[in-house]
């Protein structure tokens, strides 16, 4: 079935190019084996796509004497913004709850993640957002949340920050600085507490373009929107109660993570919450069979595909010495490192970095639990001898890893 054989949502005129039955969209059903999913409903006000058949469903549920006044009923209900959004918003607080369930117990994270990211991602395609070569490309954008453990510490901290200012604000100004094109925070957090107002900010046009019509599904565009802007240099309109910002790779390089908080951390409430609360950055030596090894087992998040990750124990020839730390309270604008090589013996060796990430409280990202904190190491290789006094390093954060200059000084 093609797309000239698509009909229109008779609620917010989205394409339906997949119509089948109610009980078939809501076992998430395809037509046939490896076959189209069934994308929408045909009802008794006509074509309904999936994300607006809540309405559909508690238009229903209301009392009515026969069907002719539950159709008069269903009727005026479609044309009800207000009931629109409510129907769609309790509909998706319902789902998220029922997939991501007790999250300090002991859940499945892998299986709640990746039905969370389907549920928001149904019927979008990737090529219909265009992108313009700025930020993080779109398919490594969506690769990030198959990094599902850091994902579910993360919405653990965000949960916990918005207890900790829901009771002490009656509106809670939040934003999440490099949203990426599904705008988790901004969504759950909205979902979480009423009292909360999200600006999303993404500099990728195409991610910025996507996460918009995540929220416009969800019936929460009026109070998640989104700016495609570089976070490391926007200007928020009043102080922020709530900054979150996920944009990192191991040892603070890659990602933009240091110069967003330059930028929005100073524009936070003094008594505000900034998540991630800090990042560790630590550096060491590998000898370079080690190095081999580890670059040989380096995790792969690319879109739509699982970490091929593994927790890999890293023998270090220098035990690995903390160099850096990003908090709200600490900016960071560089990161040195200055390794000693005493007792060493003579040989190849390379720099590996790591981190581990503070989220919120007593949640926190460390060693094997994510790309982001594990080992990694950079391609330059230093031949220690007798003459070699000490390792040096210097970076500006970040700086790609291969960029890292990494000298032997004697």
């Amino acid at each position: 079935m093609g797309a000239e054989s698509s009909k229109t949502c008779v609620i917010r005129g989205e394409p339906v190019l997949h119509p089948g039955s109610a009980r078939d969209l809501a076992m998430n059903r395809r037509f046939e084996a490896g076959g189209p999913r069934v994308d929408g409903v045909n009802t008794m006000v006509g074509v309904v796509c999936s994300h607006c058949m809540p309405v559909i469903n508690r238009a229903l549920n209301e009392p009515a004497f026969d069907a002719k006044e539950r159709q008069r009923i269903v009727r005026q209900r479609i044309k009800d913004p207000a009931f629109i959004n409510a129907a769609i918003q309790d509909n998706a607080r319902a789902r998220v709850d029922g997939i991501l369930g007790n999250l300090n117990g002991d859940t499945e994270w892998s299986r709640d993640v990746r039905e969370l990211k389907e549920f928001l991602l149904q019927n979008l395609n990737k090529a219909d957002f265009i992108e313009d070569g700025e930020g993080l490309e779109l398919g490594r954008a969506l690769g990030c949340m198959n990094d599902e453990q850091r994902t579910i510490k993360f919405i653990q901290g965000l949960y916990g920050a918005l207890g900790n200012l829901d009771v002490r604000r009656e509106e809670i100004e939040m934003v999440d600085a490099g949203t990426g094109p599904i705008p988790l925070f901004g969504i759950l957090a909205a979902l979480k507490s009423s009292k909360v107002k999200v600006t999303c900010l993404e500099l990728n046009k195409g991610s910025a373009k996507m996460a918009e019509k995540i929220i416009e599904r969800l019936g929460l565009q009026e109070r998640v929107k989104v700016i495609c802007t570089d976070a490391t240099k926007y200007q928020h309109d009043k102080p922020i109660d709530l900054l979150i910002s996920e944009t990192m790779h191991v040892g603070l390089t890659e990602e933009p993570q240091a110069q967003i908080f330059d930028n929005l951390a100073p524009q936070v409430n003094a008594d505000g919450v900034v998540i991630p609360e800090s990042v560790i950055v630590k550096a060491g030596l590998v000898g370079e069979m080690d190095a081999r090894k580890l670059a040989g087992a380096l995790p792969n998040i690319k879109d739509g595909l699982r970490p091929e990750f593994v927790n890999r124990t890293l023998q270090y020839a220098s035990a690995p010495v903390e160099v850096a730390q990003l908090s709200r309270g600490s900016l960071l604008d560089s990161v040195r490192v200055d390794l000693p090589v005493d007792g060493l013996p003579e040989g190849d060796y390379r720099l590996a970095l790591s981190s581990s990430v503070r989220v919120f409280g007593d949640i926190v990202l460390e060693k094997g639990d994510s790309p982001i904190t594990a080992p990694s190491v950079n391609g330059t290789v230093l031949n220690i001898s007798d003459k070699v006094k000490r390792v040096s390093a210097g970076y500006v954060p970040g700086t790609k890893m291969e960029d890292v200059n990494v000298v032997a000084e004697k």
